[in-house]
């Protein structure tokens, strides 16, 4: 999972909390997580025709490879949640300001901004200010 809403990260954090059923999944509420910035991804591994999230034995060495490539291209792992993978050098106290990545494709920015907007619960979602220039007339 890479992009998520912040309907469904509130979603998510409510499961074994106000919705009982199932274990916690995340700590992270809504706009706390680099996903509802679209700058993280939980990676899954496809192994003998089953899907695992396991890092014991062999799969350590796989998460490790993951956590490698992903260094090469400016990802960060945590180390608390073996498969995620996000953008490096950035803070959630930072995005909830409104401080985005300068270079974003216009497509990242166009979904950030509808998430943005259509957000009306808690926490507030950060500002949109800083996400475009002013188009020059």
């Amino acid at each position: 999972e890479a992009f998520r809403t912040p309907e469904r990260q509130a979603w998510l954090y409510e499961q074994g909390r106000a919705r009982p059923t199932g274990p916690v999944v995340t700590n992270a509420q809504a706009w706390s997580s680099y996903h509802q910035y679209g700058l993280a991804v939980d990676f899954v591994l496809w192994l003998n025709g089953a899907w695992s999230w396991s890092s014991l034995g062999v799969n350590a060495g796989r998460w490790e490879r993951l956590h490698t490539l992903g260094g090469k291209v400016g990802l960060e792992p945590l180390q608390f949640e073996t498969p995620h993978l996000q953008v490096a050098g950035l803070t959630i106290k930072d995005l909830r300001a409104g401080k985005f990545p300068a270079d974003g494709a216009i497509s990242w920015r166009d979904n950030l901004e509808a998430a943005v907007i259509s957000w009306s619960g808690v926490p507030a979602s950060p500002p949109i200010a800083a996400l475009r220039p002013a188009i020059a007339m």
